[in-house]
């Protein structure tokens, strides 16, 4: 399953590494090359869910030069990072050299995907983007209005030019997964079944669908709750062999309602490192423009001094799970489950399988 939690037993080099203090190089690299938008969305988790230990440090005008993206790339390499993995923070295709810096991923033989509203996408660019692994576009709705309203892009024809290039990418890159994200919130959730049935034709691999993060927590879905498990549950029953429906919306529902971690190693952040606009390394997207939580600047290091390095090294022998993780939801809360258990020198009752 793409969005399996028990990916990391392909990395078992890693987890033995691990479980002898190794520091381990990450399998992949988060990027965010601007936080300027196209679209101001009620609900995004970085404009919205702001406090002194979210997002505090989160500034629109960062971006990360070209110069500095490509030094970035060529050290990736050089250390056998996999991927990097285009996202936000911002809308990546906002960046005025994302197609140049993408040309240099693929020479640079790394693997590449990319998190997207869609509506910046330039088809006649779209064989750059046929080299990608995966590209997911945020869509949120079935309908323009609702569109509008979860979307609140810079212009009102937005709608319907996302789903041109959607059919675009699905046509002009077969071997890239194409996905649809579909954020669950007050204004959208009654949509949850029309949308399925219009990205499936669409021709799109899968849609995801998950929860808004936002200070409000589960009270944002009070009163229609019900309504939206009757909903996601009829939308998975047009999931078939060649389209996937990745219901996320209950385990995001029991992040939000989770106050203890229910484990004491964060094996994630091991695993994937991410790099802000504001060229600062940080453990996760949720500790993104964090105060607490920033490993190293590279405007004054190389990736590899941060990651070697004694700020990186100070903050994983912190208790950071109580210093900032338990203060806050963690998509990655059933990863480090796992991963926390493969760690284990002395698991319980290895037998009975």
């Amino acid at each position: 399953m793409i969005y399996s939690s028990f990916k990391v037993v392909h990395n078992m080099d890693r987890i033995e590494d691990l479980k002898n203090k190794v520091n381990i190089m990450p399998t992949q690299i988060q990027v965010d090359l601007t936080n300027a938008c196209n679209h101001h969305c009620p609900y995004c988790f970085y404009r919205c869910a702001r406090n002194k230990y979210l997002n505090a440090l989160f500034n629109d005008q960062d971006r990360i030069p070209y110069e500095i993206m490509v030094s970035l790339l060529n050290e990736f390499r050089k250390l056998g990072i996999g991927a990097v993995q285009y996202t936000g923070g911002g809308e990546p295709f906002k960046h005025g050299q994302i197609y140049e810096i993408l040309e240099y991923t693929i020479l640079s033989n790394l693997h590449f995907a990319i998190v997207t509203n869609g509506g910046m996408i330039n088809p006649h660019k779209n064989n750059i983007l046929a080299k990608a692994d995966w590209i997911r576009v945020s869509l949120d709705a079935s309908q323009e209005e609702t569109y509008l309203k979860s979307h609140n892009p810079d212009y009102p024809f937005e709608f319907n030019l996302v789903l041109d290039n959607i059919k675009s990418l699905v046509e002009d890159c077969p071997d890239t997964i194409i996905g649809v994200s579909f954020v669950v919130n007050p204004v959208n959730w009654k949509e949850i079944v029309s949308a399925t049935n219009l990205v499936k034709s669409l021709g799109v691999d899968n849609i995801r669908f998950s929860v808004a993060y936002t200070p409000r927590g589960m009270d944002l879905y009070k009163g229609f709750w019900p309504q939206i498990e009757k909903l996601a549950l009829e939308a998975r029953k047009l999931g078939d062999e060649k389209f996937k429906v990745f219901d996320l919306i209950m385990p995001h529902l029991e992040n939000l309602e989770l106050k203890q971690k229910g484990y004491d190693f964060c094996g994630y952040q091991y695993f994937t490192a991410v790099i802000g606009a504001d060229m600062e390394v940080y453990p996760c997207c949720t500790l993104k423009y964090n105060q607490l939580s920033k490993l190293g600047n590279l405007k004054q290091q190389n990736f590899l001094e941060v990651w070697n390095g004694k700020q990186r090294l100070d903050w994983l022998k912190k208790d950071h799970l109580k210093l900032v993780c338990d203060k806050n939801p963690c998509w990655m809360d059933s990863k480090n489950q796992f991963i926390s258990y493969l760690i284990k020198q002395d698991a319980p009752h290895i037998n009975y399988i």
